[in-house]
Order: C-alpha cells, then structure tokens, then sequence
C-alpha cells in the first residue's frame, strides 16, 4: 500500500479504503479486506489452506473483530523480524510495483 503504483489505485477508491491499515485483496471483482481477503488468499494457496473456507459461515463483523485481535497482538505471540524476507522472482510477480 506504499508503492507509488498501489498510491495512485488507492486515490481512485472510496475513503473507507483510503484510510484503512489492513490487508487488501484487489482482484478483478471486488477489493476485500481484513477477514475476507484472508479467507480468500487462504483458498487460493497449496496445502491444507483451503479448509478456512469453512470461516465464511461465521458473520464477517465477528471475522472482523477476531482479525484485529490478531493483528494487534501478532507481533507479542509470534515475534518481529528486524527485516523482510526478499521475494524470490516468482513471488515478485504477485505484487504492485
């Protein structure tokens, strides 16, 4: 959400999406956030990823809520890298620039 190209998206979009400071998911449909484009990134990835689907039954204002629990105590349970890890090639693709 800080490259110039992810600045530039964000001028055309609502304020509501301007001013937030969570994760975005832009697909071609839709823009999610929080809860929903966790769930959606989740079932899109390899692995066992795809069982969190069953969260969408849960009302999104209470995915939400739970959302920023973690998100506020993320770095207390897990841990703070001093730096980011470089994406490889692949993975650079996936990304605004």
């Amino acid at each position: 959400m800080q490259s110039e190209a992810a600045k530039t998206f964000l001028k055309t979009q609502s304020v509501a999406i301007q001013n937030t400071d969570s994760i975005m998911l832009v697909t071609d449909l839709a823009i999610y956030s929080k809860s929903t484009a966790v769930l959606k990134i989740a079932t899109q990835v390899k692995g066992f990823w795809f069982l969190m689907a069953a969260f969408y039954i849960i009302p999104t204002s209470f995915r939400d809520t739970l959302y920023s629990i973690i998100a506020k105590r993320r770095y207390i349970w897990f841990g703070k890298l001093d730096s980011c890890r470089i994406p490889t090639n692949v993975e650079k693709n996936r990304f605004l620039v």
